[in-house]
């Protein structure tokens, strides 16, 4: 049977670009994770990964598996949230990322691991950031945190900092 021919436009590629950038910093928060294990991480992460591949040898159903990925990823990020997710546990879902992307190759782990090492004007920047932050200098703050983002940063303010 034949199947129908892919849709492409800017607005599926900006979504395309959009997804990648979540992955990207699902991964990067992956690495940086310290919490304490979860209640059931083991069977969320176990079912996932059993899914997922059950998913894939149903006629190779990519939607499906992102849908499964993005799913996954929002439950993480809660536990990640939450400090409900070990360094073990984020080093088993992380290394499984490594394992979907040599099914897809569209990851670029160098980069996501690369990113952690920042350059000495960004530290400095977050540093100055963070004072004007204590201070309560809320539109300083902003200020460079927008200059941060200039350089292709993306600065995030959770419970840990």
């Amino acid at each position: 049977w034949i199947r129908p021919s892919l849709d492409f436009s800017d607005k599926l590629a900006k979504e395309a670009k959009t997804n990648l950038d979540k992955l990207e910093e699902f991964l990067r928060k992956l690495r940086e994770t310290k919490g304490k294990p979860g209640k059931n991480n083991k069977n969320l992460i176990e079912n996932f990964e059993k899914r997922f591949f059950e998913v894939l040898e149903d006629d190779f159903n990519t939607p499906k598996a992102k849908g499964l990925i993005f799913d996954f990823i929002s439950k993480i990020n809660k536990k990640i949230d939450e400090n409900q997710l070990s360094q073990k546990e984020a080093k088993t879902i992380y290394n499984f990322f490594k394992k979907i992307n040599e099914i897809f190759n569209i990851l670029d782990f160098k980069k996501i691991e690369g990113k952690e090492v920042l350059s000495k004007e960004i530290k400095k920047l977050v540093e100055l950031r963070e004072k004007h932050r204590t201070q309560r200098n809320w539109q300083k703050a902003d200020e460079v945190r927008k200059k941060i983002q200039k350089l292709d940063y993306k600065i995030e303010d959770t419970s840990q900092g």
